[in-house]
This record gives C-alpha cells, structure tokens and sequence, in this order.
C-alpha cells in the first residue's frame, strides 16, 4: 500500500494488478460505397424496363463492378 498527497491531504493508494485478458481484435468491415455513379444509357434503358427486378439487378452489378473496381474488375453472376 502507498499513499499520496492531494490538497495537503494524505490519500491511501492500493495498486491492483488486473488479470490480462485478450482484448479481441475487430473485424475491419468490408468496403461498401456510398454511392455510385449511374450511367446515362443505363437510366434510359431501365426506364424502358417494367420489372424492379431489372432494375434491382442493375444497381446490384453496378454496386460489384464498383467494388471490384481495383481488383479483376470482373463482376461474376449467379443464380
């Protein structure tokens, strides 16, 4: 036990060791963009489309591809 001085006054100090416990290391979050650029003749022709799902499937693709823009800068597909 130690003690100190604070304010003239003599305040006892009891030092702890606390058991060292791993601190668990965070997953980074995988990159998502914020927001893409959508290109002009892609707008024309989903609006031409009558299925969200077209139009889901672009943005999707569009979404990859942007990801995947340093990288193969191929955007594969599947069911």
């Amino acid at each position: 036990m130690g003690y100190v001085m604070r304010h003239g006054r003599r305040i006892e100090v009891v030092t702890i060791n606390p058991d060292p416990c791993p601190i668990p290391k965070r997953r980074r979050k995988s990159f998502e963009p914020w927001f893409v650029k959508l290109p002009r003749h892609w707008i024309s022709a989903l609006r031409r489309s009558k299925s969200a799902r077209t139009y889901e499937l672009a943005h999707i693709i569009l979404w990859e591809a942007f990801k995947n823009e340093r990288g193969t800068g191929e955007v594969i597909l599947s069911s």
